[in-house]
């Protein structure tokens, strides 16, 4: 019953128009970043040393970084519907100098943690355009 309870509690996270869909897409990321941190979590229960697991804090302290800048730059980016045509390239600018001050760092922290724990990256993407 207490689980039927707090689900019908408003939504604290729940935004109006396109706050709703940074909401929902800023779930589905952070899920994506649990997950992978999870991955770590779980691979490293076969290897030991002080190298390997200092290597494993380092990268999951990237990706709970770079989950913190996917989420802002997210929110921030669906501003671009709530401001006239001709101030939609600050939004964007502003995303994008939010983004790379988290996601710099973090794959700074993810590279040398996947360095010092001699494992790969676990959590990537890749992009195609394709015209017509």
């Amino acid at each position: 019953m207490d689980l039927v309870a707090a689900n019908s509690l408003p939504d604290p996270f729940h935004g109006e128009g396109p706050q709703a869909l940074a909401d929902g897409a800023s779930r589905v990321t952070w899920g994506a970043v649990v997950f992978t941190i999870g991955c770590y979590i779980w691979r490293a229960a076969r290897r030991r040393g002080g190298r390997d697991r200092l290597g494993r804090a380092l990268i999951i302290a990237g990706y709970v970084l770079l989950g913190v800048g996917l989420d802002r730059t997210l929110h921030s980016v669906v501003g671009i519907w709530a401001v006239p045509t001709d101030e939609g390239t600050d939004v964007l600018v502003e995303a994008m100098l939010n983004f790379l001050g988290w996601g710099v760092p973090a794959a700074f922290l993810v590279w040398l943690g996947v360095d010092l724990a001699d494992e790969e990256v676990i959590m990537t993407a890749s992009f195609e355009a394709r015209r017509g």
